[in-house]
C-alpha cells in the first residue's frame, strides 16, 4: 500500500522492462506525478510488462479519479534529433513523446537535443493515433551486408497516410496491403508503409530533377529495435555525420566525372533473409544516395550520363556500400540486380586504418565499367577459354550499346525541342497540369488524394498529369522522331507501331518524371509502389490499319501508369479485370474512357486490355516501373494463385494467354497457334468446370 513518485515507478517499470531483455518500446501510457496505490499500481506495472514479454500492446489504462495513468497521443519513432548524450537515466515520458531502451539505458525524446541523427517527426495525424495494434519486436539481420550487422525495427500497422486516403475514398486498403500481427524476429508478411525516408526521398528526387515531391508515409507505429548498447548507437550517429559530411565534400570539391550527388536517405523498403518486405528503422541506416557519372569525354557510347545508387551499411567506412547501377546500358560482367561481382569489391582499396573512401569507390566503378576484365584476373592478352569467353561478351555488350547510342546520338542533335533531352535539367512546372503540381509541390497525402479519382475501389486510380499543350509538345517529338527515319526497338511483342522513350535519348526525361510519381506509388501499392530503380518507357500508337487494340494481359511491371497524350479518337476503352492469381483474375470490373492529358495508375498485375479504336489515332505514353527490392521479395517472386471461382467473363478472356479461350470464343485470323502457348488459368488453379469446358474446345 506504500504509495510511490511516478519517478520510482517508471524506474521500476524500466527495469524489469530491461530485466526481460526488452530493447524498445513505447508502452502507451505515461505516468503523471499524481500518487496511488501501490498495490493497484503495482499490478497495472506488472500487466505491462507481461504486455511486453508477451509482445502485446498493453490494454488501454483504466483512467482513475486522480489521473494517475494517461495513453500516450504519439507513437512511432521520436521527434527529429531525439538523442541526448547526456541520458542515461529514465525520464516520464510525456504526451506526444516515445522513449526508447537500450539494454539498460533508456533515451527519452528531447526537444531540446542538439544531435543531427536523422529521426524524422511524425505527420501530425499519427502523432493522435490512439494505439498501436498488437506490434512485436521485428529484428532481422541486413541482407545487404555479409557480416553480422545491427538489426532493423518495423511495424505492422499501415501508415496512417495510407489509412486515411483509402478511408476519404469511403474504402478499406486494398487486399494486396494487409496488417498482421508479428512474432518474434519476423518480418511484415505483407509490405510495409514505406516507412521514413521522408523528406531525404523528396530531396533526392529533386535532386534528380523533379523538384518539390512528397515525404514517404511514416508507419504510425514504428518499432525501432535492436541490441545495440547506446554507445554503438552514438557511433551510428557518428557514421551518418562523417558520411553525410563526405557526401557534402564530393558535391563541392568531386572529381570532374561526378556530375551530381543525391541527398543521403533511408530506403523506404527493405528485404528480410527470408524474402519478408519490411520498413527500416529510420536513422539506423542503411542510407542509400544516387550519384550521375560521365564515364568517358570520348568514347560516345559512354559519354552519357550514368546513374547509380550506393547503399551505405551502418559499419562504413569498415565495410563497402552495396552499388546497383540504375541506367539502361548493357553491362556484362554485372550480376542480374545489376551489382558489381565480388571481385569489384575484394579490389577496393583501403587506407592504413581500413577505411574506404567514397571518392576511391566511384573511380573504382568508372574503372570497372569501362574495362571489367582486369578486375576478374583477365586481360586483353589472355588466351584462355574464360577470357575468350569474356571477351566476347564485352563485345557484344559493345555492339548493343553502339548500336543504341548511335541512334541516341544522332537524333538529339535533331531534336526538336532539345529541353527534353537535357539530363540535368529539372522539369518544367508548366509542362503539368495546375492540380497535380499543385499536389506535387505540397507533398502530402492529402494533397495527392485532391487529384487522385478512384476508378477501381482500391485498385485502379487516375489523375490529371500533363496539359494539353504538353501532350501537343511532347507528340511534336514523337512524330519527329518517326519522321527521322532511324531504327526503333518495339516496346513489347504486343505493340507493333510503338517506340521505346528509353532508346531515342529520353531516359534522363523518364528518370525525372519517375520520381515525380514515386511518392504516389507509395500511398496507393506500398511495396511495389515503395521504392522503384528501373523503368521501361515507350509509346504506343493505335489506328487504322496498324494496332487497333489490345488483347487482355498483365504487365511485366509493379506499377504502371498510363497517359493519354491524344490525338483524337473514339473507341479504344481500356478493360479492367481482376488481379492475377486472386478468385477473380478472369473477371469484369471496369472500363475506363481515355482522357487527354490524364494517367490511370494500377498495379502490373492487374489484368487489362484495350478496345479496339474506331475512329481516329490514339497515342499513349505508358511508364512500367520495376522495384529490385520488391522483386527480391516473396511477395514477388513466390505469389500465392487461388484457384478461379467460376467461368470467365467474356470480356477477360485472353488469346493470347488463356488455355480455355477456344471453348467460348473463336480465335482471331492467324492466332489460333498461340493455344498451344496458353498458360492461364495455371494446372491446379483451374475453376470447377474447366475440364468439361476445355474437353468441348478441343473437340
Amino acid at each position: 500500500s506504500q504509495k510511490l513518485s511516478s519517478r520510482h515507478l517508471a524506474a521500476s517499470l524500466t527495469t524489469m522492462a530491461t530485466r526481460s531483455s526488452l530493447i524498445s518500446r513505447c508502452t502507451g501510457v505515461a505516468l503523471s506525478s499524481s500518487g496511488q496505490s501501490g498495490s493497484r499500481l503495482h499490478s497495472r506495472i506488472q500487466g505491462s510488462v507481461y504486455s511486453l514479454v508477451r509482445h502485446e500492446a498493453p490494454k488501454e489504462p483504466v483512467h482513475s479519479a486522480g489521473g494517475a495513468w494517461q495513453p500516450l497521443t504519439g507513437r512511432g519513432p521520436p521527434s527529429h534529433s531525439s538523442f541526448s548524450a547526456s541520458s542515461s537515466s529514465f525520464f516520464p515520458t510525456a504526451a506526444g513523446s516515445c522513449s526508447f531502451s537500450f539494454v539498460g539505458t533508456t533515451v527519452p525524446s528531447s526537444s531540446s537535443s542538439t544531435s543531427s541523427f536523422p529521426f524524422p517527426p511524425l505527420p501530425s495525424s499519427s502523432r493522435s493515433s490512439p494505439t498501436c495494434p498488437s506490434a512485436s519486436f521485428v529484428t532481422t539481420r541486413s541482407s545487404h551486408h555479409p557480416s553480422p550487422a545491427p538489426r532493423f525495427g518495423s511495424c505492422t500497422s499501415a501508415s496512417s497516410s495510407t489509412r486515411a486516403l483509402h478511408t476519404a475514398f469511403g474504402r478499406p486498403r486494398p487486399r494486396h496491403f494487409s496488417t498482421v500481427a508479428l512474432n518474434p524476429g519476423t518480418p511484415p508478411s505483407a509490405p510495409p508503409s514505406p516507412g521514413a525516408a521522408g523528406a531525404a526521398a523528396a530531396a533526392a528526387a529533386a535532386a534528380v530533377g523533379g523538384g518539390g515531391g512528397v515525404a514517404a508515409t511514416t508507419p504510425t507505429c514504428t518499432v525501432c529495435s535492436g541490441h545495440e548498447s547506446y554507445e554503438e548507437l552514438l557511433s551510428i550517429e557518428a557514421v551518418f555525420n562523417a558520411l553525410r559530411q563526405e557526401l557534402t565534400e564530393l558535391r563541392a570539391n568531386g572529381p570532374a566525372f561526378v556530375l551530381r550527388v543525391g541527398a543521403l536517405h533511408v530506403p523506404p523498403v527493405l528485404v528480410g533473409g527470408n524474402g519478408e518486405l519490411f520498413s527500416p528503422c529510420p536513422g539506423m541506416g542503411p542510407w542509400d544516395v544516387e550519384v550521375i557519372l560521365k564515364l568517358s569525354d570520348t568514347d560516345p557510347i559512354y559519354s552519357t550520363p550514368l546513374r547509380a545508387t550506393l547503399r551505405f551499411p551502418m559499419r562504413w567506412p569498415a565495410e563497402a556500400p552495396e552499388i546497383r547501377v540504375d541506367s539502361l546500358m548493357s553491362w556484362p560482367l554485372l550480376r542480374r540486380d545489376r551489382t558489381p561481382p565480388g571481385a569489384f569489391y575484394k579490389s577496393l582499396e583501403r587506407d592504413e586504418d581500413g577505411k574506404l573512401s567514397i571518392v576511391q569507390i566511384l573511380e573504382k566503378l568508372r574503372e570497372f565499367l569501362l574495362n571489367p576484365l582486369p578486375f576478374v584476373g583477365l586481360d586483353s592478352g589472355d588466351g584462355g577459354q574464360e577470357a575468350r569467353r569474356s571477351r566476347a561478351w564485352l563485345e557484344a555488350a559493345r555492339k548493343v550499346n553502339t548500336e543504341r547510342m548511335s541512334v541516341i546520338n544522332q537524333y538529339t542533335k535533331q531534336a526538336k525541342h532539345p529541353e527534353l533531352f537535357d539530363p540535368m535539367s529539372p522539369l518544367r512546372p508548366e509542362w503539368f497540369d495546375p492540380a497535380f503540381w499543385a499536389a506535387h509541390e505540397e507533398g502530402s497525402t492529402e494533397g495527392w488524394k485532391k487529384v487522385l479519382r478512384e476508378e477501381e475501389p482500391g485498385e485502379v486510380y487516375s489523375m490529371p498529369i500533363f496539359t494539353e499543350a504538353f501532350c501537343d509538345f511532347f507528340l511534336e517529338e514523337v512524330f519527329a522522331f518517326y519522321a527521322s527515319g532511324l531504327p526503333a526497338r518495339r516496346p513489347n511483342s504486343m505493340n507493333n507501331y510503338g517506340i521505346v522513350l528509353n532508346d531515342i535519348g529520353l531516359e534522363h526525361f523518364v528518370d525525372k518524371l519517375q520520381a515525380v510519381l514515386q511518392p504516389i506509388g507509395r500511398i496507393l501499392f506500398p511495396g511495389a509502389g515503395s521504392d522503384w530503380d528501373g523503368h521501361h518507357c515507350f509509346i504506343v500508337r493505335y489506328r487504322e490499319n496498324e494496332d487497333l487494340g489490345l488483347d487482355m494481359h498483365t504487365d511485366d511491371s509493379d506499377v504502371t501508369f498510363n497517359i493519354c497524350l491524344g490525338l483524337d479518337f473514339d473507341g479504344a476503352g481500356l478493360q479492367f479485370c481482376g488481379t492475377m492469381g486472386q478468385k477473380d483474375h478472369r473477371q469484369y470490373r471496369v472500363t475506363y474512357k481515355h482522357e487527354r492529358g490524364r494517367c490511370i495508375v494500377h498495379l502490373g498485375r492487374k489484368r487489362h486490355g484495350a478496345d479496339d479504336i474506331t475512329r481516329g489515332e490514339r497515342m499513349n505514353l505508358i511508364l512500367w516501373n520495376h522495384s529490385t527490392t520488391y522483386r527480391k521479395s516473396n511477395e514477388y517472386k513466390n505469389p500465392p494463385y487461388v484457384a478461379e471461382g467460376d467461368d470467365p467473363d467474356l470480356r477477360c478472356l485472353s488469346y493470347t494467354h488463356d488455355r480455355d479461350f477456344g471453348a467460348f470464343k473463336p480465335y482471331p485470323e492467324g492466332k489460333d497457334h498461340l493455344a498451344n502457348q496458353a498458360w492461364c488459368p495455371p494446372r491446379g488453379a483451374e475453376y470447377p468446370n474447366f475440364g468439361d469446358r476445355k474437353e468441348k474446345s478441343d473437340h
